[in-house]
């Protein structure tokens, strides 16, 4: 049994600004820790930005000893172009940009082991540069076209009982991430329950 506790509690120093709050990093940390335990498959994240999320899953694979492999990708350019679904929300693209080595260093002055890192679009990852079986997924795109575009890339990867994990479903000023999950859903047939 991991313990959820150990990995909640680590002593986090805070490198990052609060887009997920406690709550979300403790389902994050629970799903991860049953999917891990029970799945075949590696752990991937799509839209890590400085990588708040990201240290604690790393921190969970550690905790569990797993031989998991964790793969982050971000563009580290900030959000794409905006859709239609983005359009009058305030959002704009480019921000929430960031480097390479501010995710690194996060996770040094934090002690916890570096997953491997993809900088580029999501709709643009190439397939090897996905691991073969996800066992969990997390995705933070905030827009239509990368949640869309990460769903393209992994969900016929995760295993069966895999979990997919989206940030900011239903958050209203951020319409594109239900948006896109429905329009995914729908255009291949896949029930959402």
């Amino acid at each position: 049994m991991i313990n959820i506790q150990k990995i909640l509690n680590f002593n986090n120093k805070k490198f990052d600004p609060s887009i997920v709050n406690t709550d979300q990093i403790k389902y994050i940390v629970t799903y991860l820790a049953e999917a891990i335990e029970s799945l075949e498959g590696d752990v991937v994240e799509l839209g890590c930005y400085v990588g708040k999320t990201s240290k604690y899953i790393s921190k969970t694979l550690e905790v569990a000893n797993s031989n998991k492999s964790f793969f982050v990708f971000d563009s580290f350019e900030g959000l794409p172009d905006l859709s239609k679904f983005e359009e009058g929300t305030g959002w704009k693209p480019r921000t929430l940009n960031t480097t390479e080595e501010v995710l690194t260093e996060n996770f040094t002055i934090n002690n916890v082991k570096l997953p491997i890192i993809t900088k580029s679009w999501f709709k643009d990852i190439r397939d090897d540069q996905l691991p073969e079986k996800i066992c969990f997924a997390f995705l933070d795109g905030d827009f239509y076209t990368s949640i869309f575009g990460s769903l393209e890339k992994i969900y016929n990867r995760v295993v069966d009982g895999g979990y997919i994990l989206v940030h900011d479903y239903k958050r209203n000023d951020l319409p594109g991430v239900e948006a896109a999950i429905l329009e995914y859903f729908r255009l291949n047939n896949i029930e959402l329950n």
